[in-house]
């Protein structure tokens, strides 16, 4: 397993539209055999450029550890998932 960072916005509305969406993205990563040894909250981010759909955002930083071979799959299911408005997984230097 290598370590990566994977920042993520959630959408975060209200208080449960929020809870829902860390509790979509840690089944996600629980699903996916990823072990975070790190989890924070970056920032609360309004999207100007985005008129369509939600545009309040939370941002977070995991800092996991992933078998190279899960990371397609893991960026396959977070593209599906509606609660993760954006993404990213590079690898820790």
């Amino acid at each position: 397993m290598r370590k990566y960072e994977l920042v993520t916005i959630i959408q975060g509305g209200d208080l449960t539209v929020l809870e829902e969406s860390k509790k979509a993205l840690a089944e996600i990563l629980s699903r996916n055999n990823v072990e975070v040894i790190k989890e924070e909250p970056v920032t609360i981010n309004r999207r100007p450029h985005d008129k369509t759909g939600p545009v309040n955002g939370q941002h977070y930083l995991h800092v996991c550890k992933i078998a190279p071979e899960k990371v397609k799959d893991i960026s396959h299911e977070l593209e599906l998932e509606q609660a993760i408005l954006r993404y990213m997984v590079r690898r820790a230097a």
